[in-house]
């Protein structure tokens, strides 16, 4: 079965219009963030991978009076007029619309890529597999902030059928963390906390919330 991204993450989107700086979500998010950006340098150029409303790159920027550019990479259409309403005050902001990875066309070595509850909502092992090779090879950031649910044993993906936008938001797959380690084997780990255990009951594997930061070796 061929799932078309765009379509189920348009109605994604149309769900969480709703969704701003002070929801939940979003607060619960920038409070565990805070604590991450204390490891990493100030930086200048920032990619946002899945930005959501790009809140926790604003959040960044304004801690950080360094950063002068923010490219975010999205797959939902109803979400680019609000990341770059929510970061009109930076200089320069780039939408990147991510169809698959052969389509991103960004410039490599950003000072830092942060991907917050992002990687668990990808369709396959190997859609995952992929944007982390071409993190670790090909984009080369200086430093990542990460927020994902890792499986605590070995990878799990969702069936094709079953990937839906009312199926535990989209959990479509959860790696490993020693999957995720093995991926990104150019980078050290320089936080790794466990937020939370996790448990669903239509996910059939418990899985770990984790904040993670890394540098580049």
């Amino acid at each position: 079965m061929s799932i078309n991204l765009s379509e189920v993450w348009n109605k994604v989107g149309k769900g969480w219009r709703h969704l701003n700086e002070q929801s939940h979500n979003v607060q619960n998010n920038i409070k565990h963030l805070e604590s991450s950006i204390q490891h990493i340098s100030p930086p200048t150029r920032i990619i946002d991978w899945g930005p959501g409303g790009g809140y926790l790159s604003r959040y960044i920027s304004q801690k950080f009076q360094t950063v002068n550019t923010i490219e975010f990479i999205d797959i939902c259409d109803d979400h680019f007029e609000l990341v770059r309403n929510t970061l009109n005050s930076i200089p320069i902001v780039i939408g990147h619309k991510f169809v698959d990875i052969d389509s991103v066309k960004i410039n490599t070595n950003p000072d830092l890529l942060i991907a917050y509850s992002v990687i668990y909502h990808m369709p396959s092992i190997k859609y995952v597999t992929d944007i982390l090779e071409y993190w670790n090879s090909t984009l080369q950031p200086k430093e990542i902030v990460i927020r994902n649910m890792f499986n605590k044993h070995n990878n799990w993906e969702r069936k094709p059928n079953q990937y839906s936008v009312g199926n535990n938001f989209l959990r479509g797959n959860l790696i490993s963390l020693e999957y995720f380690a093995t991926k990104m084997n150019n980078y050290t780990f320089i936080e790794k906390e466990k937020i939370q255990n996790v448990k669903h009951n239509n996910c059939s594997v418990d899985h770990i919330d984790m904040k993670i930061v890394m540098k580049r070796k």
